[in-house]
């Protein structure tokens, strides 16, 4: 019996250092294989099989400590970083693209912050203007009361339609 109360112990040690995170796609509304999840393995062979694309740049990161591959796709509409091979932050300029938070809140380029909170409750999300032209967006992780350390950065125009967005990396 004391052997399973350890191992029940050190599984939810194991559970607690894990960071949680929103689960988050794009996706091409052009095209519905051309995805990307953040968390995904991302080589340069993966970019360059589901994309066609190789690193646009390429360097070790001292401090963040990763090397770090950065990918710019549809002429530069899609752009997506890779951590240490793992698909870590992406920005879209194109309203071609659909984000996916969570597999029920869908976003993209040209709605407007209202419409963004009459599809997403309240209670799912955190929103925060930052400037003028620039809001921050933080998701409940599905299931839990936990909002996400990561967020989604959201430039508008001056009636709050959204004209570019990206996920950011926890400080």
């Amino acid at each position: 019996m004391k052997i399973y109360l350890k191992l029940l112990i050190l599984f939810i040690i194991c559970c607690a250092c894990v960071p949680l995170y929103a689960q988050v796609i794009v996706r091409s509304k052009e095209d519905p294989s051309k995805i990307l999840t953040l968390g995904e393995r991302m080589t340069p062979q993966t970019a360059w099989n589901r994309f066609g694309i190789r690193p646009v740049k390429a360097y070790d990161d001292d401090l963040f400590d990763c090397f770090i591959e950065r990918y710019e796709y549809d002429n530069g509409n899609l752009e997506f970083d890779s951590f240490n091979s793992v698909a870590s932050e992406f920005a879209i300029y194109s309203d071609r693209y659909t984000l996916i938070i969570d597999r029920k809140f869908f976003i993209s380029v040209g709605m407007t912050i209202a419409e963004l909170k009459r599809r997403i409750p309240a209670n799912e999300m955190i929103i925060k203007r930052l400037t003028d032209n620039l809001f921050a967006v933080w998701f409940k992780i599905t299931g839990t009361e936990i909002f996400a350390d990561d967020r989604l950065m959201l430039e508008v125009d001056a009636q709050e339609r959204i004209l570019a967005m990206g996920w950011i990396f926890p400080d």
